[in-house]
């Protein structure tokens, strides 16, 4: 009996020994894998302020559609079809001022990569057949969001925006303001788009960050040779001068109730501050948001979670 218990002790060791292997050779290759991949993002100072009012949300469909073909790569799912064969992944997403494309993929393949992602930015076909697609991959984005709680609560925040600034007017996009309106105007999409471009994208109104394995002066040649090509339009730098504020008192100051896709109870609190662009630097908002929102003794979420008045208390800035 003594024996056949050593036995399974050994045996027991020996499992916990070769999951404790596995176990390590998982985190090797993951390790490898991570350390095998490249990277690449460009961030362009034009979002959905810089749309002409009666489009809304066409710098979101532009995000769509530049990457559906280029003068060098012209089939529609170049871009796409890349990552399929290689592994890697792309995305972007559009915010007020500015539009971020980004990628990664394995390193043995990031200087094609780049080339293909340069000449989209470049040399765009924005071909007319691929609108209507690209409409409807907007709009199925802005029906998942608008169940999305957080979601609607930003928009009625946006609502709430002084009447002739652009943070009043709907960003996400849909289809009806990118197809139905536009076409009962009158308003040709395609030129709109190309407008947008020529107006938004150019190469000093952009910023570019490449990660990989080369050493520096290969990654800077790498660069060269792709965005080198990005043309520079030498366009001013966007202004907010002449520009009413975004959230005034008459059209700020207001409660308004939300009945919740979700079960849920919740209070949100928002104030306006004035622009502090030349004091950013001190991070006002961050210690605003530390102070309100921080856990420990003595903290207001610590005092409201020891009388069950709440479950959770978070807050934070966001820039307009």
């Amino acid at each position: 009996d003594f024996d056949e218990e050593e036995e399974e002790e050994e045996e027991e060791e020996e499992e916990e020994e070769e999951e404790e292997e596995e176990e390590e050779e998982d985190e090797e290759e993951e390790k490898s894998a991570k350390h095998s991949m490249a990277a690449a993002a460009v961030a362009v100072q034009c979002g959905t302020f810089y749309e002409r009012p009666g489009v809304e949300g066409s710098a979101h469909l532009l995000e769509h559609v530049l990457f559906m073909g280029s003068k060098k790569y012209p089939e529609e799912n170049a871009w796409d079809k890349y990552f399929e064969n290689r592994g890697g992944f792309s995305d972007a997403y559009t915010e007020f001022e500015s539009t971020v494309f980004y990628f990664n993929v394995n390193h043995n393949h990031l200087r094609g990569a780049l080339d293909i992602f340069a000449s989209a930015l470049s040399e765009p076909l924005l071909k007319e057949d691929s609108f209507d697609r690209e409409i409807t991959s907007v709009n199925e984005e802005f029906e998942s969001a608008k169940t999305v709680d957080d979601n609607i609560m930003e928009q009625i925040l946006h609502s709430h925006g002084h009447p002739n600034h652009p943070v009043h007017r709907f960003s996400w996009g849909n289809r009806e303001s990118l197809s139905t309106a536009p076409k009962s105007k009158g308003i040709n999409m395609e030129k709109e788009l190309r407008t947008l471009y020529e107006q938004g994208y150019s190469a000093n109104l952009m910023a570019a960050t490449i990660v990989g394995k080369e050493d520096l002066d290969e990654l800077e040649e790498m660069a060269l040779e792709t965005f080198g090509k990005v043309p520079n339009r030498n366009l001013p730098v966007p202004s907010a001068k002449g520009i009413s504020p975004p959230f005034v008192e008459n059209t700020f100051g207001a409660i308004c109730y939300l009945k919740p896709k979700k079960e849920v109870h919740s209070l949100a609190l928002q104030w306006v501050f004035p622009p502090y662009i030349e004091t950013y630097r001190e991070k006002v908002s961050d210690v605003l948001s530390h102070a309100i929102g921080h856990e420990g003794p003595g903290s207001l979420h610590q005092y409201l979670r020891l009388r069950n008045w709440i479950v959770d208390l978070s807050a934070g800035s966001q820039w307009l």
